[in-house]
């Protein structure tokens, strides 16, 4: 997942650890939106191992946030001022996709069993509500309404001609890299032939935009600059068949290329089998291809 902020993309994981830094973060919109606590300083931590990302959010009046970030593993920090309203809008596209992605049950199940969607503090933010009504404790709503509304963003429309994205997270399968794909490495601007869903996909807490694709599905061009890279892996007991990727423990760690070198390990008693790289991407292109005759 990443968050955007003045132009700068801060990108956090997700583990079983900690709190969900999006629902708090929904949270304390609707907070500083209901005007409740307008001088008091907000915290959030997504606990990451071995690090975590911790964010202070603190409203200086005149519509503006400020916000300190501290990611513990590469010791960056970021301190930034921002327009309230841009701050939501933010965390409303994020939400959003999130929900594309995973669902509400999904949500649950992907991050920690007492983690729920906050799905009543996210329709407050996307303005669904009256903040007037909302002030005074009157808590009625309108069901048809809020489902017209996830319905209307329950889809991102076919990409039907060249749009641009400031940022994106693509699946490149292993299997293709290291059959025959072109090497990449981190800050390099690409082009990668690929699909792309109605909608985000997500595996292992991932939420992926788009997928590579070089063997004839292929619908689209994308191009950008690649911000990260990791590879994901499992290391299973020799002899124990691996069924379904979706059901299995992986891990994921930071490569600085993807070159379709890397090997797959096997010993007396483990077998390491790769699955896919995880390519984070900025200034981000997707074009079309014509139809094939």
């Amino acid at each position: 997942m990443v968050m955007t902020i003045n132009g700068k993309t801060i990108p956090y994981n997700a583990t079983y650890m900690g709190i969900e830094p999006l629902a708090s973060m929904v949270e304390i919109c609707a907070e500083l939106m209901r005007e409740s606590h307008v001088d008091e300083e907000y915290h959030t931590s997504w606990a990451d191992e071995p690090g975590g990302l911790h964010f202070t959010f603190i409203p200086n009046g005149n519509g503006m946030l400020h916000i300190d970030i501290y990611d513990e593993i590469t010791k960056e920090e970021w301190h930034e001022d921002i327009l309230f309203d841009d701050f939501v809008s933010a965390i409303v596209s994020e939400g959003l996709r999130v929900l594309n992605a995973f669902g509400l049950y999904g949500y649950r199940a992907a991050w920690a069993a007492h983690t729920e969607f906050p799905i009543s503090s996210f329709l407050l933010i996307c303005r669904q509500y009256d903040m007037d009504d909302i002030c005074y404790f009157d808590c009625t709503s309108n069901l048809a309404k809020e489902v017209e509304f996830l319905q209307q963003h329950s889809k991102r429309g076919r990409i039907d001609s060249v749009t641009v994205m400031d940022v994106c997270t693509l699946y490149y399968n292993a299997w293709q890299m290291q059959c025959c794909g072109e090497p990449f490495s981190v800050g390099e601007k690409v082009s990668f032939t690929c699909i792309v869903p109605s909608h985000p996909f997500a595996t292992h807490g991932t939420i992926y935009d788009i997928k590579e694709e070089h063997y004839g599905n292929e619908t689209h061009i994308v191009t950008g600059i690649v911000k990260r890279i990791l590879v994901e892996q499992s290391d299973t007991p020799k002899g124990e068949k691996v069924i379904d990727y979706n059901k299995i423990m992986t891990d994921k760690r930071i490569v600085q290329c993807a070159d379709g070198t890397m090997e797959e390990l096997e010993d007396d008693t483990m077998v390491r089998r790769l699955w896919c790289y995880i390519v984070d991407m900025e200034n981000v292109t997707i074009n079309p291809l014509k139809e094939k005759k």
